[in-house]
Parts: structure tokens; sequence; C-alpha cells
């Protein structure tokens, strides 16, 4: 059986573009949760302590393993998303972890 994988995102929200982030986020999880995903946690970051640049979202989602995550991101529905993922983050930051 494969292993478990574990989405982490983090971001920083374009405060310019919230409509580019309800349609990017509203859209991309259905697409997560269609890929096998499990929202463990989704947060506000509401205090920077350590780092460069202050998050303001983090997300931790569990899926079934790697390529359950990997064919999300790699879909050709994901990669109809991109432009306004583009407009809702200043940075965006996604890693699969075990």
């Amino acid at each position: 059986m494969a292993e478990k994988a574990t989405l982490i995102a983090t971001g920083v929200i374009n405060p310019d573009e919230m409509e580019a982030f309800e349609y990017y986020t509203s859209h991309a999880s259905v697409l997560l949760k269609e890929g096998g995903g499990e929202v463990i946690g989704k947060y506000k970051v509401v205090q920077h302590l350590i780092g460069e640049e202050p998050l303001s979202a983090f997300l931790v989602m569990e899926f079934p393993d790697d390529p359950s995550i990997i064919g999300v991101f790699e879909s050709e529905e994901y990669k109809k998303l991109i432009p306004s993922r583009d407009k809702a983050f200043k940075k965006l930051d996604v890693f699969i972890a075990h």
C-alpha cells in the first residue's frame, strides 16, 4: 500500500485581488477533494514570528499518495485556474510531505 501524502500550501494573498482569490480557492478546493484530498487544517495566519515575508494563509490536506496530488496540479482543469491563482496570491508555495 502506498504511503499517504500530505499537501502543505502556504501563501500571501493579494488583497487587491479578492475576487480572483475566491474564484481560485473555490474551484481548486473542488479539484483537490475530487483528487482524493481531505482537509486537515485551513488557517489564517494571525501573527508572523520568524521569516522574511509574512504569510496570510496555510492549508494542510491528506491524500492517498503522491501521484494523487501531482495528478491534480497536472490536470487540464487545474491549469485553467492558473491565471486566477497568479492574481490571487503574491506568493504561493505548495509542498508534498511525508
